[in-house]
């Protein structure tokens, strides 16, 4: 299903529920975006999409609270301490659990992992918080 043929009442309940905003990357792709407001400008928005079997992005704004979605979170860009301490913090408070609803990795340039739209929103938001934290600004 495109962007062209759906109806954007649901997405719109969805932004208006979590305070997310959407967001055209560029070349057709839509995400849902959360800007924190403490994060320096050096830092981009969180983008959301929802995800299928193979956890392949869709590209599109998710429909539904209970999708598998993606969080990506560029830092990229961060200062190289600022970096560092992020990349620690996610690598030791979020190792992998079988248990877990949720798996986060610090790659080489961002944050990233999977959730339904409804339980990764909040692990969103304190990540945003913490890593505010760690870099300072």
């Amino acid at each position: 299903m495109s962007n062209v043929d759906i109806d954007f009442e649901s997405e719109s309940k969805l932004m208006k529920k979590y305070d997310l905003v959407g967001y055209h990357s560029g070349g057709g792709c839509f995400h849902f975006s959360y800007e924190p407001s403490n994060m320096p400008t050096c830092v981009g928005p969180w983008l959301i999409n929802d995800v299928d079997k193979m956890l392949e992005p869709s590209f599109e704004y998710p429909t539904d609270e209970n999708q598998n979605c993606v969080f990506s979170f560029s830092i990229d860009d961060l200062e190289q301490d600022a970096y560092s301490r992020v990349q620690e913090y996610i690598n030791e408070s979020f190792k992998y659990n079988l248990s877990a609803t949720f798996y986060i990795e610090a790659t080489d340039y961002e944050i990233i992992f999977y959730a339904t739209l409804k339980n990764g929103v909040p692990v969103m938001k304190k990540l945003s918080e913490e890593i505010s934290k760690l870099i300072g600004e």
